[in-house]
C-alpha cells in the first residue's frame, strides 16, 4: 500500500469518526432537551425539609513547592509571618543523649519503663514502684 492510499484510508477513518461524534452530540442536545428540569440550577431539592444535590464549594488553594519560597521573598514580612507556620518541637533522640543533669536544667524528666507486679493485691497490675 502506498502513502496516499494510507492517507485516504485515514480520512475516511476520520470522517466516519466525525460523523460518530456529530450524531451523539445531536442525540445529547435531545436528551436535554427533553428534561431541562434536571439541568435546571441550581441542582439542589428540597424534600421534608431536608435539603440536597450538588452546591457550589468555596476553592481550595493549593500551594506549590515553590509557594513557601515565593512568600518569603515577594511578600513584605508581616504578611509572610501570617501565611507562613512553623511547627517547633523537641528532638527527643537528642535528649537521649543529655545527662540527668542537663535533663533538670530544661526541665526534662527522663521516663522510666513502668514495670509489672506480679505480686497480689488488686488493682491493674501496674506500679510505678514494684
Amino acid at each position: 500500500m502506498n502513502r496516499d492510499a494510507a492517507v485516504r484510508d485515514r480520512a475516511e477513518d476520520l470522517q466516519l469518526l466525525a460523523a460518530a461524534a456529530e450524531r451523539a452530540r445531536l442525540k445529547l442536545a435531545d436528551a436535554v432537551a427533553a428534561r431541562p428540569d434536571q439541568f435546571a440550577k441550581p441542582r439542589t431539592a428540597t424534600v421534608g425539609r431536608v435539603t440536597f444535590g450538588f452546591r457550589r464549594r468555596a476553592a481550595r488553594a493549593e500551594p506549590s513547592d515553590a509557594t513557601l519560597d515565593l512568600i518569603e521573598t515577594l511578600l513584605p514580612p508581616s504578611q509572610a509571618a501570617m501565611l507562613v507556620r512553623v511547627k517547633r518541637s523537641v528532638n527527643v533522640s537528642a535528649l537521649r543523649s543529655l545527662s540527668d543533669d542537663e535533663l533538670d536544667l530544661v526541665a526534662a524528666t527522663p521516663k522510666r519503663a513502668r514495670r509489672r507486679c506480679s505480686s497480689g493485691g488488686g488493682g491493674d497490675g501496674w506500679a510505678a514502684g514494684c
